[in-house]
């Protein structure tokens, strides 16, 4: 999360350095450019553990992704729907970089134990991520809506 953030300043002050303005008018999209490169490092993360525990977290961890995929875009149809979503745009993916700051554990150990034998990913998710937001002092409205 920490990495998104910083990530996102940056590019909203190449934006500024480049185009002029303020850097909060260049921060959405700046959040959501950041969002795209960790994704991105999120597909091509190397696992540690046995090559057994490497092919269950695999498995697991892509399942997570979607969801997380899935969940944002939901978010953030919903958002436009009552017409939020212009005000709570850099909220949103603010919060949806929690949760995938969590998909970039290394450890296939971690995937295994916590949502291995899960009978719901989407809640461990959503309460792992409502947890890690909390922790941050962010409000926890948008996560909660993970997987639903």
């Amino acid at each position: 999360m920490k990495n998104v953030m910083k990530k996102a300043w940056e590019i909203a002050r190449d934006g500024v350095r480049k185009f002029g303005g303020i850097v909060t008018e260049y921060f959405a999209e700046a959040l959501r450019m950041a969002w795209a490169i960790v994704k991105k490092g999120m597909e091509t993360i190397q696992l540690i553990g046995s090559e057994k525990q490497i092919k269950w977290a695999k498995d697991i961890r892509k399942e997570l992704v979607e969801i997380v995929d899935t969940s944002k875009k939901s978010i953030i149809e919903l958002a436009k729907e009552r017409g939020l979503y212009e005000r709570d745009s850099e909220k949103i993916e603010e919060t949806m970089a929690v949760a995938t700051s969590i998909l970039n554990n290394d450890s296939a150990k971690f995937y295994i134990e916590n949502f291995g034998y899960a009978g719901s990913k989407e809640y461990v998710l959503r309460e792992m991520a409502i947890k890690a937001c909390s922790e941050k002092g962010l409000k926890t409205i948008f996560v909660r809506r993970i997987g639903l």
